[in-house]
């Protein structure tokens, strides 16, 4: 498979504030054994395992050792598949190969919901559906600026204007309002961080 692995540009929304130990011990080879099955009956490609990794922590080739120590815990994996581009993200554990496993863990039980009938076409998967990343030209200030707007019910225009005390109050209660914890989508939520990340990074470079 294309693996690479490349360093955490913005982890999708709240980091968890007490990670625990994983309960599951497995040697690094068994979770990539399983974490690669499950990739390839998604047919994924463009597979990148996004970690906060140190150039010693690579192998010549550019794939991680398991003995590799990242600055934290914290993984996400994002992937083309069969359905659409997904991304998945875990720091519930202390070490980042139980994250991994997690991660593959989680697929193989999406995958058992289609085995069973539970879900039709793929459904369970849309919850995790990768948004455009921050270098792909997807989102402009505009477009940003219209999602806080949306979520917030303050005008488009009041939040292009750069004022980071109007945008910090924005994303507060767009935030709050597209929280999953709260009832709201997970892919809402993400699109407002990186709405608000966008506008904050613009108004603190501005004159």
């Amino acid at each position: 498979m294309d693996w690479r692995v490349r360093p955490i540009d913005k982890w999708p929304g709240e980091r968890t504030k007490a990670p625990t130990r994983a309960l599951f011990s497995t040697p690094w080879g068994g979770t990539l054994h399983l974490l690669e099955r499950e990739l390839g009956v998604l047919r994924a490609k463009n597979i990148l395992l996004l970690m906060n990794v140190r150039d010693e922590d690579l192998r010549l080739d550019g794939w991680i050792k398991a003995s590799a120590r990242p600055s934290d815990q914290g993984v996400i994996l994002s992937f083309d598949s069969k359905h659409g581009p997904l991304k998945y993200a875990c720091d519930a554990f202390t070490d980042w190969t139980s994250n991994v496993r997690a991660i593959a863990l989680g697929l193989e039980a999406l995958r058992k919901v289609d085995r069973y009938g539970i879900a039709r076409r793929g459904e369970q998967y849309r919850g995790y559906r990768a948004l455009p990343g921050p270098s792909d030209g997807a989102m402009t200030k505009d477009t940003a600026a219209g999602i806080l707007a949306k979520w917030s019910g303050i005008p488009t225009h009041v939040l292009l204007e750069q004022n980071g005390d109007v945008l910090a109050a924005a994303a507060r209660i767009a935030r709050t309002k597209t929280h999953p914890d709260k009832g709201g989508q997970h892919e809402d939520f993400v699109l407002v961080e990186r709405a608000f990340g966008l506008l904050r990074s613009d108004s603190a470079e501005a004159p």
